[in-house]
């Protein structure tokens, strides 16, 4: 059990530094869905590779760590669904012959912080 931890632990580790390396290079938004998930996902094998070893300190670091991005993703499910309305009153039904309101946004689905 110790030795899936620990492997746990190691891609938690390479997948959190690799995305942060993504982020310093400009090839992955900060904002962005799949940050967030790298992030939330790796942060949870990090503290379960912690909690079998019995390491607190970083077992809570990364509980934290993940619940920050879990706020995140829940704060773009909602950004998303009211992209989705705003792009859904835009649409035009057929035989409609009343202009469209302008969306009130760009469309672009943004994190919350």
């Amino acid at each position: 059990m110790v030795v899936v931890a620990a492997t746990g632990g190691w891609i938690g580790a390479v997948g959190t530094v690799g995305a942060y390396a993504m982020v310093s290079q400009r090839r992955m938004e900060a904002h962005s869905l799949r940050f967030q998930l790298i992030n939330v996902a790796c942060a949870a094998l990090l503290s379960a590779s912690a909690l079998s070893v019995h390491n607190w300190p970083s077992m809570a670091s990364n509980l934290v760590w993940m619940l920050i991005g879990v706020h995140a993703l829940l704060g773009a499910r909602q950004a998303l669904r009211a992209a989705v309305t705003d792009r859904l009153r835009v649409v035009r039904l057929p035989g409609d012959d009343q202009s469209p309101p302008e969306p009130t946004s760009s469309g672009d689905v943004i994190l919350a912080a």
